[in-house]
């Protein structure tokens, strides 16, 4: 092979993996969980499991799947909600700016940078049904 094809093809590849390089493989998602603090939060995606305590911040792994958090204090019932991966257009940029390599989607894709979640979600917490039962 020419060695200014491997050269050009070198220098495009790693001008092609934009969103991972801008955006990163991690970001932080911070859950609020009112009308308390101090609620135990998992939050799972097929990348791992992270833990914070209420009002907190995890840095989780950016996937194409969505992030499940469960929250769980003594006295409330537990509370959950499930945050989607939304795809972020820095995958078009690739193509468009990479001379039409389509390398950086697939490298994107397998480090989950061109996906995010919301970066701040409120569960509220509702009081066990023997907490709000008065005698």
């Amino acid at each position: 092979m020419n060695p200014h094809v491997v050269l050009v093809l070198v220098c495009a590849m790693s001008l092609a993996a934009c969103a991972t390089i801008v955006n990163g493989t991690t970001q932080s998602v911070s859950v609020v969980t009112p009308p308390v603090e101090g609620a135990e939060c998992e939050l799972t995606n097929s990348e791992g499991t992270w833990f914070l305590k209420s009002p907190g911040e995890a840095k989780v792994h950016k996937t194409k799947n969505d992030l499940k958090i469960v929250c769980r204090k003594d006295g409330f019932q537990e509370a959950s909600t499930t945050l989607e991966s939304r795809f972020v257009a820095d995958t078009a940029g690739n193509i468009i700016f990479g001379g039409g390599i389509l390398i950086a989607a697939p490298i994107d894709a397998l480090t989950g940078a061109n996906y995010e979640y919301p970066t701040l979600t409120a569960i509220p917490m509702v009081p066990s049904e023997s907490e709000t039962a008065a005698p």
